[in-house]
């Protein structure tokens, strides 16, 4: 690696923990006892099992019923999940129409791990259909604010590894660790949420959001032991062949500020998700900076997906900056949905406008830059976007779709080194081709052309780009590329130990 990209990495590094010490609080005596409502005054039980179905929904109830009385109190706006404390944890009901309520979580939720039939069943109307209601749900609020007393923080517990197992089984429903809906004003900080049962930090319509130093985990060792029990673990990869949908954070609204975080899993870690002309605060995911975080594993700081809408979904103006990925399934992935009954019928949308820049990944286990249809394939009869994983490898099929395409697209000093496969796929379509793109100082180090045996990127429909200082090219995909291929037997470099 040149000595420039060693300084580099040693000025993110650095940058990273600068931020942390300069963002550090100390909240020590900083809460008026009598202006608290603590979680143990409405009834919580503390330190007890997990799988205590009657301690849990008290749990659940005493949260609910402290942050009512903070949201209707003229003072005492401040609710206290106490220090030294786990608390087996239910979610009661909603929390909706909230002003100015501060949430302290010092202790531990953790999630009930009993019989999965008792957790509280959905009346959440953002997502009617999955049946369960998710831990923490704020909706329709305003001036909410997430902290705690000090810089180790709180942490969540998901317990999702039986969830996941049974999802993968039967499609049994499962709760994401915490959503925030239709709200304004919103902080986040010195929150740690470990092993949710599906996405962990879900925002959706939301607007004015900051959230740092904070930290999203996943076992993973959990994850590879369960898959691999069922094989369901790619034998030349060791990445799954299912999907968990264990995402970090999944963001759409506006005005959005995330830093100081990271994030270990292997979904989608930090994620733009789309807005369009009925949502509530925005009719589009705008103005979006990730910055100064970082990704173990994971697939990637992401664009979408963005599927196709009636009313236009939107993607726009976000970008990524000093993010460091180690060893990512994929680090820069921009996913277009497909319209197969095309726009009239499908609906359009737009991903315009997205940077990423100071851009560090070593050990990238498949694409290091990935634009294109969203690989996809659901169990138990889920969303398929027809995209195989190792296209274009022979009898492998990856459609390209015009309705949604990626304008303005903007790479400025990445540095990639050590991939196991080959540089990216920069994929568009004739009927909505991807224009406006310059990629400037970036630079991948592959060690293989596996699947595209090409070591450039592999290309098709982009028109008006620029490449300065770029270290490979763009080839075009031939258009009969599938037709054509030998059919051979090829191997996939190993990514998972």
């Amino acid at each position: 690696m040149p000595l420039h990209n060693h300084l580099s990495t040693l000025v993110i590094v650095l940058l990273l923990l600068v931020s942390v010490t300069a963002n550090s609080h100390n909240y020590e005596n900083q809460y008026d006892p009598s202006l608290i409502q603590n979680i143990l005054d409405y009834g919580a039980v503390a330190n007890t099992s997990s799988k205590d179905l009657d301690a849990s929904r008290k749990n659940g109830k005493a949260l609910y019923d402290a942050v009512q009385a903070a949201h209707s109190s003229k003072d005492a706006k401040t609710v206290l999940i106490p220090s030294d404390s786990s608390f087996a944890f239910m979610p009661y009901a909603p929390m909706v129409g909230l002003f100015n309520v501060t949430i302290v979580l010092d202790g531990s939720l953790t999630y009930y791990e009993g019989d999965m039939n008792d957790w509280t069943p959905s009346n959440f109307s953002q997502d009617p259909n999955r049946q369960v209601l998710d831990g923490i749900v704020i909706d329709q609020s305003s001036h909410i604010t997430l902290t705690s007393s000090s810089n180790s923080g709180g942490v969540v517990f998901g317990n999702g590894n039986r969830w996941w197992w049974s999802n993968i089984r039967h499609g049994t429903p499962r709760p994401n660790l915490m959503t925030i809906a239709n709200s304004l004003y919103v902080r986040m900080e010195y929150w740690h949420l470990h092993d949710s049962p599906r996405w962990t930090a879900n925002f959706y319509d939301v607007a004015h959001v900051l959230i740092q130093n904070c930290t999203i985990q996943v076992n993973i060792a959990a994850q590879r032991d369960m898959l691999a029990q069922h094989n369901l673990l790619s034998e030349s990869t060791g990445l799954p062949t299912v999907p968990l949908n264990t995402d970090g954070f999944d963001i759409a609204g506006k005005n959005i500020t995330i830093r100081h975080c990271h994030v270990e899993n292997w979904d989608d870690a930090y994620c733009a998700k789309p807005l369009h002309q009925q949502s509530n605060l925005s009719t589009c995911t705008t103005d979006l900076l990730i910055e100064d975080s970082s990704i173990t594993n994971g697939v990637g700081a992401s664009i979408g997906s963005v599927p196709p809408h009636k009313h236009v979904n939107c993607i726009a103006n976000t970008t990524f900056r000093r993010i460091t990925f180690s060893h990512p399934i994929k680090a820069i992935y921009v996913k277009p949905n497909p319209c197969p009954h095309g726009p009239a019928i499908d609906g359009t949308g737009i991903i315009h406008n997205i940077t990423y820049e100071d851009i560090y990944a070593d050990k990238p286990l498949t694409w290091p830059i990935y634009v294109g249809t969203q690989q996809q394939k659901q169990p138990h009869g889920g969303a398929d976007t027809g995209c195989d994983f190792f296209y274009p490898l022979p009898r492998t099929h990856c459609p390209t779709y015009g309705c949604v395409p990626v304008t303005r697209l903007q790479l400025r000093n990445v540095f990639m080194e050590r991939a196991l496969w080959a540089p990216g796929l920069l994929r568009c379509n004739e009927t909505g081709p991807c224009t406006g793109w310059e990629f400037t100082n970036v630079t991948i180090q592959s060690e293989s052309t596996f699947p595209s045996r090409t070591r450039n990127f592999l290309c098709h429909a982009l028109q008006d780009y620029k490449f300065t200082n770029v270290s490979v090219g763009c080839q075009e995909e031939e258009v009969e590329h599938k037709a054509t291929i030998a059919d051979e037997t090829l191997t996939a470099p190993m990514t998972v130990n």
